[in-house]
């Protein structure tokens, strides 16, 4: 179960690059993607919660409206249309994603896919 998404920002050349990181405990994911903002460099871990509804207005609204965020010490600030969400952020010492997220593998494994876990 997904308690929270740790957001790293930091300035790149073109932009702002915002890391993204979540896990369940057996699984971790991340994605980086590079938008058009400025912003310091700063880490959270924005609650599930508080995630899910933004997936649910960032996914009935249209897809030109511009979404802003906002962040302070303790709370992350969500605006589109009108709508402001406001959300506590996790309090929570964080270790760094490129101590176990590598970049580059030299090693692949491939493995069979299992028709069944069961004999």
């Amino acid at each position: 179960m997904l308690n929270g998404l740790f957001v790293h920002m930091t300035q790149a050349k073109n932009g702002l690059n915002i890391r993204m990181v979540g896990t369940d405990g057996h699984r971790l994911s991340m994605i980086d993607r590079v938008v058009d903002a400025k912003h310091a460099e700063e880490s959270m871990i924005i609650p599930k919660k508080a995630m899910l509804e933004l997936r649910r207005l960032l996914e009935e609204g249209s897809s030109g409206t511009e979404l802003r965020l906002g962040f302070s010490k303790n709370h992350a600030l969500f605006k589109r249309d009108g709508l402001v969400m406001v959300s506590k952020l996790i309090d929570a010492i964080t270790r760094t994603t490129s101590r176990c997220c590598r970049r580059r593998t030299p090693r692949r494994s491939l493995w069979p896919r299992m028709s069944s876990c069961m004999p």
